[in-house]
């Protein structure tokens, strides 16, 4: 029973408050500063912790350092950042999130409390069904092998033998480690945390996600309505998105413990919120450093963020560049991206040495 109490306490901790904290820490220096959320801090400080990550991570692989020591260095940056932000911003926070908590209950009308209660029935559903699947073998197994062997990709998890030869794809895209991290943090095995316990926190994370672009979407007044309805309409997506292994329902519910289904359900909509945002009022400091860190975080999930990215922020860009009537305009929006391009080169200048 003590270790069940534990195990919810550290997801909480991990998955919801120490992200919440680190975004309202970083709060200034993006586009929440002035009409930030206690949903914008999970969101952001979720982006950031996967960003670090992933500018940890790769060094460490290629050093072949333990997992240990990535587990620590993360540990670290969040127990910093976490006492910087209650040091600086103690009396804000609390105030804030009360008050973002009370407007909500506020507003709470019949149509939010068939979202509320269709969001608890999947996340049910995910912690008792579990949805294991083929793709066990690339992603699940390596979370495992890297927490039995204190070990960051540096044995097969098949034959055990240690790797000579990285995956280029999985080295720009480690998000099975951070899986095997958040596993040791909860305390529990992989396997059980990625089909159980991780579908429950990153689904109302989404959520949060859909929240947010819906505000960007519909800035009337009378603008909540179309925000609920619209995350209705995404529910029901969800809920009947069975009829595709590729569709967003599958992703989201069936597999979101793949970096590919954090691209699709929660980088994406993200990236769009953003791209909007400069379509609507410019492209500002705060946007560039917002996008930055979305990018990151986004490139630890999958080596397809590092493709998709640039063609839909490109896409924007030249939409961005017509409107303004401004080359210069456009390729700076293009630009935000870089991340994502430098890594994609790094992919195909280290495939073509390979097969050299």
């Amino acid at each position: 029973m003590l270790s069940d109490v534990r195990t919810i306490c550290m997801v909480f901790v991990t998955m919801f408050l120490v992200p919440a904290i680190i975004g309202y820490t970083f709060r200034e220096k993006t586009i929440f500063k002035s009409n930030g959320t206690i949903l914008s801090d999970i969101v952001m400080g979720t982006c950031i912790i996967w960003a670090v990550y992933l500018l940890s991570c790769i060094p460490l692989i290629l050093l072949k350092a333990p997992l240990a020591l990535q587990n620590t260095l993360m540990v670290t940056f969040c127990v910093i950042i976490s006492v910087i932000g209650i040091y600086r911003y103690k009396v804000n926070i609390i105030t804030d999130w009360i008050a973002d908590l009370k407007a909500f209950f506020h507003e709470i009308d019949v149509l939010t409390i068939i979202i509320i209660i269709g969001l608890i029935v999947i996340m049910l559903g995910q912690f008792v069904l579990q949805s294991p699947n083929d793709d066990d073998y690339e992603f699940v197994t390596m979370s495992v092998s890297a927490v039995q062997t204190d070990s960051l990709m540096r044995y097969d998890p098949v034959t055990a033998l240690e790797v000579t030869s990285f995956s280029i794809k999985r080295l720009v895209a480690p998000f099975p480690m951070i899986m095997a991290t958040y596993s040791v943090f909860a305390g529990v095995h992989p396997a059980v945390f990625a089909h159980s316990i991780f579908p429950v926190c990153i689904i109302p994370i989404c959520f949060m996600v859909y929240t947010l672009l819906g505000q960007t979407l519909f800035k009337e007044k009378d603008s909540k309505k179309k925000i609920e309805l619209f995350l209705f309409f995404i529910l029901v997506i969800l809920l009947f998105g069975g009829y595709s292994t590729r569709s967003l329902g599958s992703m989201l519910l069936l597999r979101s413990w793949q970096g590919k289904a954090m691209v699709l359900s929660f980088i994406l909509p993200l990236i769009w919120k953003y791209m909007l945002e400069i379509m609507d009022g410019g492209l500002t400091r705060e946007l560039k450093f917002t996008i930055l860190i979305t990018v990151l975080g986004g490139a630890l999930t999958t080596a397809m963020v590092d493709i998709i990215i640039p063609i839909f922020v490109f896409g924007y860009a030249v939409s961005y560049w017509l409107k303004e009537k401004d080359i210069k305009k456009g390729i700076s929006v293009f630009i935000t991206c870089w991340p994502a391009v430098v890594l994609f080169g790094i992919y195909i200048v280290a495939e073509l040495l390979q097969r050299l």
